[in-house]
């Protein structure tokens, strides 16, 4: 099960950083990385961070996701 998370840098209002926690693997999950990241970039985030220490495992298609 993959869990995203969000957190803003009080510092830089420019600056978001995504939790990212479970497994990382090709399918709709993994999609969800996508769609939220595009979210953030629509609402003003111009740095996104991604934190992923403790996802689990992944795939190419996961690693993809961050391209």
């Amino acid at each position: 099960m993959l869990k995203l998370e969000t957190e803003t840098v009080p510092q830089d209002e420019h600056i978001v950083i995504i939790n990212i926690s479970g497994i990382l693997m090709m399918g709709r999950e993994s999609a969800e990385l996508v769609t939220l990241a595009r979210d953030l970039i629509s609402k003003g985030y111009t740095k996104l961070c991604f934190d992923v220490r403790l996802v689990t495992a992944i795939d190419s298609t996961g690693i993809g996701r961050f391209i």
